[in-house]
């Protein structure tokens, strides 16, 4: 039986064999990385209104330096120092009220959401202290967000490898 050619091209490549000319390096992010991740996130072009979009480097910032926010970024070290991140994404943990409000009127970008809820001063996320007390107890609630990836100078083959 032959394998659908949908299998081969989500397949990952084979040991040793580089996709195109990428040295792909994964690696946790932290306040210095901001102004390359606010471009990455800006050249997306998600529809962020222009006041959540100002105001996103001060709460990445705020959140990074409290361990409020975990920060995953992927990088090609083929790529000059200033344009490597190919793709982001942030982890955050979050109190089980603001868990069950988001479950329970599901809105689009949920970055949005907690941009306006730090721009009122209620943020749901855990500092660590809290964190280490939630595991210890019930559980976490952790969410997904920031995230995106540069599929513009990528073949797709690349970005597949940026994915996985």
């Amino acid at each position: 039986m032959r394998t659908p050619d949908i299998l081969h091209r989500l397949s990952p490549p084979a040991s040793g064999k580089p996709v195109g000319s990428m040295n792909l390096m994964v690696r946790n992010g932290n306040v210095n990385d901001i102004p390359a991740w606010y471009a990455l996130h800006e050249s997306l072009g998600l529809p962020y209104p222009q006041e959540c979009q100002r105001v996103l480097p001060d709460l990445w910032r705020t959140l990074l330096s409290t361990g409020r926010l975990l920060l995953f970024l992927v990088e090609d070290r083929c790529r000059p120092r200033s344009a490597r991140i190919l793709s982001c994404c942030a982890a955050i943990f979050v109190t089980d009220a603001f868990c069950e409000e988001v479950k329970s009127r599901p809105l689009p970008f949920l970055g949005i959401q907690l941009t306006e809820l730090y721009q009122s001063r209620r943020m749901p996320m855990l500092d660590p202290p809290q964190i280490a007390r939630a595991n210890a107890e019930e559980g976490l609630n952790v969410m997904m967000c920031f995230e995106g990836a540069d599929r513009s100078s990528l073949s797709h083959d690349q970005f597949l490898a940026v994915r996985e």
